[in-house]
């Protein structure tokens, strides 16, 4: 019957040529999945099969050989697909009888009449009569055409919904506006405000039912112009002709679906909108631009719906801007400490002061905390912004051990990230320890949102900083909603208090016994208080009615260098050394 091993090896060889194994994970599937057998069939009009392996009648639906063979199944050319029979009679006429391979594509006849695509690979040789054979593989392509699909499938559709995925939604977007260049279209991102909660509680099968029906109701429009897609988790995507109409129209049909089916719960969508105004910009940049205004929709109690502007463009160059720098910055030590002042209100004198940060840059100048401690805490840079501060501050009070002269404490900020440090304990013992500082010169501000986030970790890390010898002072106190519960539960030393409570001239009255209640509060407790925002000698008559110990406040000092914060302070500061 001839080398068919060798014939086999050859035609995988010229498979692997023409690219039909995709992939090396696709190399089991090939070798076990795929459908193929040995042929040997004579060359002409009549091609009659000589020899063949049971794949091949397998191939083709029956059931055995007998069977195959009783059906005129060796008569080669009848086998072949009638409208194939001509292209494939016109294949064999081209094949040399020189030993090189040829190859030929065409369809099969099964038992059943449906059409069998093959792929036949191998080459002309004599048989001992003098007659001239192909002896070849054939190999069936619908396996590989199945495969193809499903793995076209994932590369362009989202499982769970059905929906483009996000690369596929970028191609066909493309498209669309490509040749419609005189229609401004827009795009719309489309998300379930926490929907890690709804798997949590109702289980993935039921968030897999929401997200396929949120599929359903984008597919209903069923409108012209338009493409949509599942970027990602619960973030759906359309883009459509700009029109407000076609928008409140979406989202009233998406807001229909707000409740979780057989649950007494409903979902919170928000979306977020760009108007394609440049074209040129690639979709991805696009999205993100969608990706913005839906933060800022995110961000808001009410507006379910924001749409991009340049303002949010600025903002995120400004933030890459600030990430791009930010190292650049620490090692030239362009951050520079400054410190505002504490003065205690019965002798008007500086009794300590409050490390701050203020980034010098050489191109723009004094960047203001506001804009780069929010993009710090979230990329996790505070860290070592806070440590730094921390350091910057301790070498100072060093300094002025040093010479002799017993320093007022000065605190610094412990961000509520920091708390994700575990190690955030001894990293603070450890700095005092290395520059040879009492630890009550270094007083250690805490938020009150910190506390809300996290309150068992920070009860238990400030605790033990206390018992270290730290004082805890908790910053922004009654900014929040859970202050009285905070103070039940965890040990402060100092209260301090900002003056918004003074603000409103219409409830002046009713500000002022509030603070005064807060500062007898906190008396009874053991605590001191330091009210901030002073800035005006009524507030400071008001705080001294109220037995507040300590004020800071532009009416006394602004934040000034760390330098001039030590020439302030000097003639109030007492000589000798602390024990």
């Amino acid at each position: 019957m001839g080398d068919l091993k060798l014939i086999k090896q050859e035609t995988n060889d010229t498979l692997a040529k023409l690219g039909l194994s995709f992939a090396k994970k696709q190399k089991r599937f090939l070798t076990e999945k795929t459908e193929s057998a040995c042929v040997v069939y004579k060359i002409g009009n009549h091609s009659r099969l000589l020899e063949y392996t049971d794949e091949f009648w397998q191939m083709l639906g029956y059931v055995s050989a007998d069977e195959f063979r009783m059906a005129g199944g060796e008569d080669f050319l009848a086998l072949v697909h009638p409208s194939d029979r001509a292209k494939f009679l016109r294949s064999i006429r081209c094949r040399k009888n020189d030993g090189t391979m040829y190859r030929s594509e065409y369809r099969l006849m099964a038992k059943n009449g449906t059409p069998v695509e093959v792929l036949e690979s191998g080459r002309i040789e004599e048989t001992d009569n003098g007659e001239s054979a192909a002896w070849s593989m054939i190999i069936s392509t619908m396996p590989m055409k199945r495969m193809r699909e499903r793995f076209l499938f994932r590369e362009f559709f989202d499982p769970i919904t059905g929906l483009f995925n996000r690369r596929a939604f970028g191609i066909s977007a493309r498209d669309m506006i490509d040749a419609h260049p005189d229609i401004v279209f827009e795009i719309m991102i489309v998300d379930i405000s926490r929907f890690k909660v709804v798997n949590e509680m109702f289980g993935e099968k039921t968030g897999n039912q929401i997200l396929k029906r949120i599929a359903k109701c984008l597919r209903d429009e069923n409108e012209s112009l338009t493409v949509y897609g599942r970027l990602y988790a619960d973030h759906f995507i359309v883009c459509f002709p700009s029109s407000k109409v076609r928008r409140r129209a979406y989202m009233d049909a998406l807001d229909k679906l707000t409740a979780v089916p057989n649950e007494d719960y409903r979902l919170d969508i928000r979306y977020g909108v760009y108007r394609v105004i440049d074209p040129s910009l690639s979709i991805g940049m696009m999205c993100d631009r969608a990706e913005l205004a839906l933060k800022r929709a995110k961000n808001g109690t009410v507006q379910a719906f924001a749409e991009y502007d340049e303002g949010m463009h600025k903002k995120v160059v400004g933030e890459q801007y600030i990430v791009n720098n930010m190292e650049k910055a620490l090692r030239n030590k362009d951050f520079q400490i400054y410190v505002q002042p504490k003065y205690s209100l019965t002798t008007e004198t500086v009794v300590g002061g409050e490390a701050l940060v203020r980034w010098k840059n050489e191109e723009k100048g004094m960047i203001s905390p506001g804009e780069f401690i929010p993009v710090f805490e979230q990329n996790g840079f505070v860290f070592k912004l806070d440590y730094y501060v921390w350091e910057e501050t301790c070498k100072f009070l060093r300094n002025c051990l040093d010479h002799g002269i017993v320093p007022h404490p000065i605190s610094v900020n412990i961000s509520r990230m920091d708390f994700y440090n575990e190690n955030i304990v001894p990293v603070i013992v450890n700095l005092v320890k290395k520059y040879h500082i009492p630890p009550q010169l270094l007083e250690l501000e805490l938020t009150e949102s910190a506390y809300m986030e996290d309150p068992k970790k920070i009860i238990r890390m400030s605790s033990e900083l206390q018992r270290r010898g730290f004082k805890i002072l908790m910053d922004d106190f009654g900014s929040g909603y859970s202050s009285l519960n905070m103070l039940k539960d965890m040990s402060v030393d100092i209260l301090k208090l900002d003056l918004k409570f003074l603000d409103s001239k219409d409830h002046t009255e009713r500000g002022n016994n509030i603070l005064s209640s807060i500062v007898h509060m906190a008396g009874w407790l053991h605590m001191s208080v330091i009210a901030e925002g002073v800035e005006n000698r009524e507030q400071v008559e008001f705080l001294r009615t109220t037995g507040c110990d300590c004020v800071q406040g532009f009416l006394y000092s602004r934040p000034v260098p760390l330098e001039e914060y030590g020439r302030m302070a000097e003639p109030d500061l007492s000589e000798g050394t602390i024990a």
